[in-house]
């Protein structure tokens, strides 16, 4: 007994160790977690342009503001001093002819009024100016770092592989980048783009990729196009009307990680991805039926269809 015992824990010890060593591997193998890509180099090189406008905005828009500025003021002085002269000279005109004028003189006043309203335009256009090209520098600030630097974030994820741990169904969560890019070269294009660059399929169109419609009714179990992973059940689809395939609960818990998604500005989603390749599946909204409240909308591209006795005499057996 004290010999097998041994014999067990000595067995222990290497697979914690070959575990260990697989995990390095793939941190080692793994591309970093960010780099720039065309989309978001566009961004980078957009915000210096940006903030070049805003300077010279602001230098062009401050000389026509400023109330103690040359030119301005001395321009402002002329077209005064000449409509003064003008109403002077209509006077004695008038008055040489005995006709008499009833017009009141302009006064500094009305001037004044007059270059505070020009004033308050200017004014109103330089703020106008200012807050736009921010905006739009934000706004690109935002997009470069996060709709298209978020895709190279699943990229990464999907190169990274599982967890390397047995799911509560007993499969193995583990697999290495090669690994994958040996599932991914019998993808079609389209299940490729899904699953590798979170994208997405349009609606009503999808199909598995062994041919099954998104809108499919037979009996089985949806598992990953790439690691093969088995996902969803058929007995927890619905149709939701959205055009995607739809369940309201994994196959296991554990068969699907949850990544925050912020590629719609303003809209926060939770993402769902392959718990054993890391693959992008789709995404988990809370307007779903009951038992759980959740609806799983799934891209039919990333999933492929087992008929039910092909599942029962296959993959259980794994």
């Amino acid at each position: 007994k004290d010999l097998q015992a041994f014999r067990g824990e000595r067995n222990r010890g290497r697979e914690r160790n070959r575990d260990t060593q697989r995990h390095r591997e793939r941190e080692r193998a793994a591309p970093s977690s960010f780099h720039l890509t065309r989309h978001t180099t566009f961004f980078l090189l957009l915000i210096p342009i940006l903030n070049l406008v805003l300077v010279l905005e602001l230098l062009l828009l401050l000389i026509m503001v400023n109330p103690s500025g040359g030119g301005s003021r001395v321009f402002a002085s002329k077209a005064r001093g000449a409509k003064v002269g003008r109403a002077w000279s209509n006077k004695a005109a008038a008055e040489a002819t005995g006709q008499r004028i009833n017009k009141q003189l302009p006064s500094s006043s009305s001037s004044s009024s007059s270059g505070q309203g020009n004033l308050m335009m200017r004014r109103g256009v330089l703020s106008r100016g200012v807050a736009s090209t921010l905006a739009l520098v934000t706004v690109g600030s935002y997009l470069g770092f996060s709709t298209w630097g978020r895709r190279r974030e699943i990229a990464v994820a999907a190169t990274e592989g599982g967890s390397g741990k047995t799911s509560s169904l007993g499969f193995d969560l583990s697999m290495s980048k090669e690994e994958i890019n040996d599932a991914i070269k019998d993808l079609s294009e389209l299940s490729v783009k899904v699953t590798m660059n979170a994208g997405t399929e349009r609606a009503f169109t999808g199909k598995t990729v062994n041919g099954y419609s998104h809108d499919n009714k037979e009996d089985g179990v949806y598992v990953s196009a790439v690691g093969g992973l088995p996902l969803f059940d058929s007995k927890a689809k619905f149709n939701s009307g959205t055009g995607w395939p739809s369940f309201f609960a994994p196959i296991a818990p554990d068969h699907v990680r949850e990544i925050k998604d912020t590629s719609i500005f303003f809209m926060p989603r939770t993402e769902i991805v392959d718990a054993k390749s890391g693959a992008h599946l789709g995404h988990v909204f809370d307007d779903g039926p009951a038992p759980t409240g959740l609806r799983y909308c799934m891209n039919a591209a990333a999933l492929k269809f087992i008929p039910r006795a092909e599942y029962e005499a296959t993959y259980k057996k794994q």
